[in-house]
């Protein structure tokens, strides 16, 4: 799949994070002002998440993908259109996928209904739990239940 690069997923107890989190440019504010914002180093967790900011330099950009997620005990999927149309995120979610042995948790942003979901996102959504960022009424009492949720889902 990755040219001579081989994918193994580490057990949880020797991984250095809580999760990878796979994202579009274009949904980095909603990561870093919401998601890290609310669970990076927090008590009673201290959630730690691996970027691609933190990648390597001088490794091509698919051996920090498969090195960085091999690292985390999870992989979360921050999921909106922007992402799905992502290059990279695609290739993320690929080596989500030959790292089947890792539990990875999917967010969406946008309403999944109106998205065109790829074939290996389906598959997880298929045998994986998904949250969606509330919208609408409600949404502070929905966004309590959402980040009760995640956490709870990064922590299992």
């Amino acid at each position: 799949m990755f040219q001579g690069l081989q994918l193994e997923a580490r057990p949880e107890e020797n991984c250095e994070y809580d999760a990878f989190i796979s994202f579009s440019n274009h949904d980095a504010q909603w990561v870093e002002e919401e998601l890290l914002a609310k669970l990076e180093n927090k008590p009673p967790n201290h959630l730690t998440f691996c970027l691609s900011q933190m990648f390597i330099g001088g490794r091509t950009i698919i051996e920090n993908i498969v090195g960085s997620m091999e690292k985390c005990k999870k992989l979360v999927f921050v999921t909106s259109k922007r992402s799905i149309e992502s290059y990279w995120c695609k290739k993320e979610l690929e080596t989500a996928y030959s790292l089947q042995n890792k539990r990875v948790i999917i967010i969406f942003l946008e309403d999944r209904n109106k998205l065109k979901i790829p074939r290996q996102l389906r598959v997880f959504m298929n045998t994986t739990t998904y949250l969606e960022w509330p919208h609408g009424d409600h949404i502070d009492e929905r966004r309590k239940v959402f980040w009760i949720r995640l956490e709870r889902a990064l922590t299992s």
